[in-house]
């Protein structure tokens, strides 16, 4: 009896994780003019970034990036929520390249 109640438990334990698959799909390539904007701003030696990150750790990795790359990062530290307003008001003319998003 002991052994057919721990087989059981072992079926209804593996059995959902051989079929969990998810259902993620890929996402969707860029249109030519989304990639436009972070290409000519990278040309121009310098992008706009908002990020969340703490402001010292932001400095630091954005100056690593200029050394290495050349491209100065002109950078925005904001919370998550004035971010996510930011991006929301910007949504027709966006003035960040790029967004460094960070989750806690």
């Amino acid at each position: 009896m002991k052994k057919t109640i721990a087989l059981v438990l072992a079926l209804v334990m593996l059995v959902p994780a051989l079929f969990a698959q998810g259902g993620q799909e890929a996402a969707p390539a860029p249109a030519a003019s989304e990639t436009v904007a972070p290409v000519a701003a990278a040309a121009s030696g310098s992008v706009n970034a908002y990020t969340t990150l703490e402001e010292p750790l932001a400095a630091k990795l954005f100056q690593l990036f200029e050394e290495e790359t050349g491209i100065k990062v002109n950078f925005v530290r904001l919370s998550g929520g004035e971010t996510v307003a930011r991006l929301e008001a910007e949504a027709s003319n966006p003035q960040a390249s790029i967004c460094w998003w960070c989750r806690s």
